[in-house]
């Protein structure tokens, strides 16, 4: 008597894997990436636990070999109708917890987040039919394996990040020196967030915010003040001046153009700050040009001659943005010969790095470190070392270097 076939599948050892996955998963991961919303401080970041949207990036794309690797051990183990369910759970639990701020920003939560997610699109993509799988019985989730994928988890990501650190403790300094204190605060507070031992010019990023926070409560205490009803150009620009530094520059920008022509140069080295520091270009040159012309053709007072320094160094730093090397430098050196000093070395000396001209940039580097050690020795030597081991050229600035 012929028995009839059990219809009911059984697992077998032979039951296959679908290691296709692996790159769906990880574009999957890069496509998620570039459609991030931002998070709260604008582009470029992201909701804790990773702030930034790289810092997330980086994470999920480490997080792909750990998940992938428990992902098949459990696949030899639980039914695969199993899987997208369970993905989806943890799918939404995820953005659930990120969408509420729910998680705060440390290592351990980046961890947990980046698997789980990347473990989530693992099961989401089991539903695909995916021809070419591998024997489940040739993948196995051995220690080695896991063991390294945690590494690898652990270990790339904080590379990432200090790295990343490392670069904002310098666009940190930079906002602080040209007093965009709303938005030093802001990034203070995220290097902070990712890295607690950070340290700006030798001291702890802990003891600067509290400080920097001070100074915007006293500034936001200013504007809460109201103006007078009738004000003058001087209190419309101490506004504006505190809304910029604030990094409120569209209100700082609208309470400048309620001002009559023709502006002071003060008016107008200000809107071209703000245009700068906006990466406008062509508006900050515009800017800082009409406060040339407004200090006419022979200034003499000293408050003249800084307005008059200002705007020829936005000018400088305009033309080299928009290209003109060649009045740029004119620009920069007209500077110079009015106001010699150890910043105005150092700027040229940062002009000359980037156009490849090595011998001068070194010789305004160690100009700038003649004249004010204490704030341009290390950042004068960063450069010099960086002429001499990037740049072309570089074996004039060794000699130079040696003969020292």
């Amino acid at each position: 008597m012929n028995s009839r076939p059990d219809s009911t599948p059984k697992p077998s050892a032979s039951t296959g894997f679908p290691i296709a996955l692996a790159p769906i998963v990880a574009a999957t991961i890069l496509l998620a990436g570039l459609a991030l919303p931002a998070g709260s401080a604008g582009p470029g970041t992201a909701p804790p636990p990773f702030l930034w949207r790289d810092v997330a990036l980086v994470c999920f794309l480490t997080a792909i070999p750990l998940a992938g690797a428990l992902f098949a051990g459990l696949w030899s183990k639980l039914p695969a109708r199993l899987f997208p369910p369970v993905g989806l759970f943890l799918l939404g639990a995820i953005v659930l917890a990120i969408s509420r701020d729910a998680l705060d920003a440390n290592a351990w939560n980046r961890t947990f987040v980046s698997l789980c997610g990347a473990l989530s699109l693992w099961m989401l993509c089991s539903a695909l039919p995916l021809p070419g799988a591998v024997s489940s019985g040739r993948l196995r989730c051995s220690a080695g394996v896991l063991l390294l994928g945690f590494a690898a988890l652990l270990i790339l990501p904080r590379v990432y990040i200090d790295a990343r650190c490392r670069r904002d403790l310098d666009r940190l300094a930079d906002l602080l020196d040209k007093v965009r204190l709303g938005e030093a605060h802001r990034l203070a507070t995220r290097i902070l967030a990712l890295d607690a031992s950070a340290h700006l010019r030798d001291e702890p990023l802990e003891t600067i915010l509290p400080r920097l926070s001070g100074v915007l409560l006293q500034l936001q205490g200013e504007l809460d003040d109201p103006l007078p009803s009738s004000p003058a150009e001087a209190d419309l620009l101490q506004r504006a001046e505190a809304l910029a530094i604030l990094g409120r520059d569209d209100e700082a920008l609208d309470l400048l153009e309620e001002l009559p022509e023709p502006r002071s140069p003060l008016v107008a080295n200000l809107q071209g700050t703000i245009h700068e520091t906006r990466d406008e270009w062509a508006l900050a040159q515009r800017s800082y040009a009409a406060a040339i012309a407004a200090l006419g053709d022979d200034p003499e007072s000293p408050d003249t001659q800084t307005e008059l320094r200002i705007a020829r160094l936005g000018i400088a730093v305009c033309c080299r943005k928009l290209g003109a090397l060649t009045d740029a430098e004119r620009h920069y050196l007209a500077a110079l010969q009015a106001s010699p000093d150890a910043d105005t070395h150092f700027l040229l000396a940062q002009f000359y790095e980037d156009t490849q001209r090595s011998d001068r940039a070194r010789a305004h580097a160690r100009e700038a470190m003649r004249l004010e050690p204490e704030r341009f020795r290390e950042p004068g030597a960063k450069l010099i070392d960086k002429l001499q081991t990037l740049h072309f050229g570089c074996f004039g600035a060794y000699r130079e270097e040696l003969r020292r």
